[in-house]
Parts: structure tokens; sequence; C-alpha cells
């Protein structure tokens, strides 16, 4: 009766192969999502940003499919431990690209096309974020999720000050900060999920 499961050889040949293509693609991605935000954030440099986005995602999916890959059909456990690396150093440009975004809305210096950038690359950021779940434990993400309710906060802050104690004209730029507000709390409560509370409950 033959097998599909590959020979002892093809683990250790082709599965360290595999995590390392894997790990060269997500850090590929890391670099370009970061300077992809910086862009964004800093430069305000917005040229195909749909097409660097795209081609972002596509390494992104190529790198998780080969990790996966490496752990289901090799049984490596190389790229988990690498896959929680990535994830919180993925998390530190999330958190900064929020923190950016934050501060860039509430100041309502901005264009619609600009907001609309901004936005977007803070979405695709925290979608990236939220699909981590699929190769590092929930409770990583969840725990991670604390420093994003703490920008939050910071973010709440600065719209009660702009609206009630510094009586600022309220402009049309209202929404853009509330609906930001409104949407990065849905997002952060996602993140924060049961296998948190089970985190601080066995601590």
């Amino acid at each position: 009766m033959t097998t599909n499961l590959p020979s002892n050889n093809q683990r250790q040949i082709v599965g360290p192969l595999i995590v390392a293509l894997a790990a060269a693609c997500l850090l590929i991605n890391l670099a370009g999502v970061t300077r992809l935000v910086y862009d964004v954030l800093i430069a305000s440099a917005t040229d195909n940003l749909v097409v660097k986005v795209l081609v972002l995602a596509l390494v992104y999916v190529i790198g998780l499919g080969l990790g996966t890959l490496s752990q289901r059909r090799f049984g490596s456990g190389a790229f988990a431990l690498f896959a929680r690396v990535f994830a919180w150093a993925y998390l530190v440009v999330a958190w900064f690209t929020y923190l950016g975004a934050t501060l860039i809305v509430n100041a309502q210096t901005y264009s619609i096309l600009q907001y609309v950038f901004v936005v977007g690359i803070l979405a695709v950021v925290m979608v990236t974020v939220l699909s981590l779940r699929l190769v590092v434990p929930g409770r990583t993400i969840g725990l991670a999720a604390i420093p994003m309710l703490a920008i939050v906060l910071f973010h709440l802050i600065l719209v009660v000050y702009r609206y009630v104690f510094a009586s600022l004209p309220v402009t049309s730029g209202i929404f853009g900060d509330l609906f930001l507000l409104v949407a990065m709390t849905a997002v952060s409560t996602a993140m924060l999920g049961e296998n948190a509370f089970r985190a601080f409950s066995t601590a």
C-alpha cells in the first residue's frame, strides 16, 4: 500500500527549504507594508498604491501558504516560531499605523482622497493582523489588542478635547474622525477575543 506522506529525507531537505521561502516572502511583505505606511502617512506619496497593495498581498498569501504547508505536510515547527516573531513585528507596524492615522484624521487638514488612502492603508494592515490568527495562537493577537485599545483611548481623548474643551468649529471632518474611532474600537475588541480572557484567567 502506497502512502503520500513525505519521506524522512524530504522532511529534512524540502521542509526547511519551504520554511525559508515562506519566511522570505513574509519578510518582504513586512518591509513593503512598512514602506507603504511611511509613504502614505508621512510622505503623502500614493502613486500606484492599489497595485503595490495587490503585489504585497500576493506575496503575503504565498508566504502564508508555504508556511502552512511546511507545518501540515512536513511537520516543521520552525515556521511556528518564525510566525510568532513576524506577528509581533507586524503588530508594532499596526500600532504605529493607527497612531499616525489618528493624528492625521484628528488634525482634519486632509483631503477626501488622502483620508481614503490613510484609512485604506490602515485597513490593509488590520486585515493582515487579523489573518495572522491562522498561523499564531489567538492569545498572541488578543494580548496585542491591549496597546491598540490604548490608542483608541488616546483617540477618544483627542476627540473629546477638540469638540468639547477646545470648542473648535465643527466641520464635516467630524464624521471621518468618529468613523475611524468607532471602526478601530470594533476591530480592537475583535482582536481581544475570548482567547485573551483565557490568557488572563490562567495567568
